[in-house]
């Protein structure tokens, strides 16, 4: 099972008297070792399922497969691979390696030997042919290509090089944690990639992975390539080997935890990612790594380095160090609402997404505690991660500009209450200038200057009769800055206040009377929802405004009150 085989070129013409034999022989009594390998080609297609049978032809839709023969008997593929097949068959010269041929993937253990071999077969091929379908148009094949193919064959062809040298370490020093950092970074980064069978999100790096594998990690249990076992299992055995291996706790920060509701596999552990799928929230973790422009990244209770030891796995319950700070006393504000330009012009806008924004800061203290900033500064820091930071950009600052900042955030809360006030009349537009004055006596006296004022706001509406792209690109530069920053921090998310008055970001299910922990040696605080008499679920990631930088840890008795939980 260690060894390859070979699809074998026959001489005969494109268009025989049996159109369905492309390839007649599987040249599968030719089983070389590596030292021994014809020369080949290998052919890599569109995804879907490798093989079809009669009992789940249907499974890929109608007419989407085609029978040829193998060895003297027929044999389902699909249509796609026929179609590469015929296509490509005067160009191939004596043999082609083919997946869905050269395995036989109705064998579990076989697809698991061979999976494992995957960086051998295609790297030690002569070329690698890619068939994308013979019906699609030249420009749909480059922007297919541009958007799903390149960056997988990107980031694959980085897997070797990257596992080979010690360029991303992530805190790691030993070779397993090296090899485990690079191995997360590598499968988070092709989270969005489909794959036929779940497994391969993660066994179809482990044949690549494996040059760099540390001696120690070879009998993992990561490392049994099992196509029998439940995906669960599999996902849950990656995320544990992580845990275990790496100097911090930043693999929690890849999972969903409850708090954004979409999992497909419900069994998984809370702290388990769900790799069947590509959440659309960024990880705040995630987040902060890429921006390499001499930021530090969150530290919120990263107590001095580990080489192992930060937590112990017994099945699906995670074991680690922690210690409640604080509960969630009021969810408040979902983020999402907030970013849609496209909504501020129509007849379902209302000034209630930014009315409850600003309502966040009354139930704030006027100066808050932790940073002794006003209410207003302290939410739009919030919103902005409190970084000066988007893709583009050849700097990140932190802490963010006060002066630039104040001033964007005021251009933005104008540019929205300006918005529907163009298609307004009567008492509908007396009704809203109501709201926007309670706003006005409320807000503008805030030491955080840069909150509109109602003629300033009543100016922008009389000049937005050109739309909302003019009106935000044209007429609100600072207030779209304000947007792009905080959309990309902060979208689906959802502010919160805790019972200390402290103003956070968290996952859009949060509820009251969740938790807010320090686990020891993770970057970000975590929200936690009991779970039974004493355990606990992930509900996601918190950004708190004022803990992240280890303010608390580093305070007199800061490392005191941590103790063994139980998450599940």
């Amino acid at each position: 099972m260690n060894s390859m085989r070979w699809l074998a070129r026959l001489n005969v013409p494109p268009y025989d008297t049996a159109p369905r034999a492309i390839y007649p022989p599987v040249e599968n009594r030719s089983k070389c070792r590596r030292f021994y390998l014809l020369e080949y080609e290998a052919l890599s297609y569109t995804w879907g399922k490798a093989t079809l049978n009669e009992d789940c032809v249907e499974d890929n839709g109608p007419g989407s497969s085609q029978t040829i023969t193998v060895n003297g008997a027929p044999f389902v593929i699909t249509e796609n691979l026929f179609d590469g097949l015929r296509e490509l068959r005067e160009e191939i010269h004596d043999y082609l390696w083919v997946d869905a041929l050269c395995i036989d993937q109705t064998n579990d253990s076989e697809r698991a030997a061979q999976v494992t071999l995957m960086g051998d077969i295609y790297s030690l091929a002569n070329r690698v042919i890619v068939w994308f379908g013979k019906e699609l148009p030249e420009v749909e094949a480059v922007s297919w290509l541009s958007e799903h193919y390149i960056n997988a064959i990107e980031a694959g062809i980085a897997v070797e090089g990257i596992l080979r040298s010690t360029s991303y370490c992530d805190l790691s020093t030993t070779p397993e944690q090296i090899w485990c950092s690079t191995l997360k970074f590598i499968v988070d980064a092709l989270r969005r990639q489909q794959a036929a069978c779940l497994h391969d999100k993660i066994y179809a790096f482990l044949g690549i992975a494996k040059v760099s594998l540390p001696p120690s990690l070879s009998t993992a249990d990561l490392m049994k390539v099992d196509y029998n076992k439940p995906v669960e299992e599999v996902f849950t055995a990656f995320a544990a080997q992580l845990l275990l291996n790496l100097p911090n706790l930043s693999p929690l920060s890849s999972s969903e935890g409850i708090g954004i509701g979409n999992r497909n596999l419900k069994t998984l552990p809370s702290w388990c990612p769900d790799y069947s799928y590509s959440p659309s929230v960024s990880k705040l973790v995630i987040t902060r790594e890429n921006m390499q422009y001499g930021v530090p990244g969150f530290a919120a209770s990263l107590c001095g380095t580990s080489q192992s030891g930060i937590c112990r796995i017994n099945g699906h319950i995670l074991c680690a160090s922690g210690k409640r700070i604080d509960t969630i006393a009021e969810a408040c504000q979902p983020t999402s609402e907030l970013y849609d330009i496209r909504t501020w012009f129509d007849d379902k806008h209302e000034l209630t997404e930014i009315e409850g924004l600003l309502d966040v800061c009354l139930k704030l203290d006027s100066t808050y505690s932790l940073t002794k900033q006003d209410r207003i500064e302290v939410l739009w820091r919030t919103l902005l991660l409190d970084t000066d930071f988007f893709f583009g950009k050849s700097e990140c600052k932190y802490p963010t500009d006060t002066s630039k900042f104040s001033r964007c955030f005021g251009a933005y809360i104008a540019a929205y209450s300006a918005a529907p006030l163009k298609r307004l009349t009567g008492k509908e537009r007396e009704s809203y200038l109501e709201v926007l004055q309670k706003c006005e006596a409320t807000y503008l006296t805030s030491a955080s200057l840069g909150l509109p004022s109602i003629p300033g706001i009543l100016k922008y509406a009389d000049e937005s009769q050109f739309g909302a792209v003019f009106f935000i690109h044209r007429l609100f530069p600072e207030a779209k800055e304000f947007m792009v920053q905080s959309a990309v921090h902060c979208a689906s998310r959802r502010l919160f206040i805790t019972s200390q008055k402290w103003l956070g970001l968290g996952p859009q299910l949060l509820q009251p009377n969740d938790e807010l922990w320090l686990l020891k040696h993770a970057a970000v605080p975590f929200i936690l929802r009991a779970y039974g008499e004493s355990q606990y679920q992930l509900v996601g990631e918190a950004y708190v405004h004022g803990i992240m930088y280890g303010e608390l840890v580093g305070a007199p008795g800061g490392l005191e009150g941590f103790g063994e939980i139980e998450i599940v």
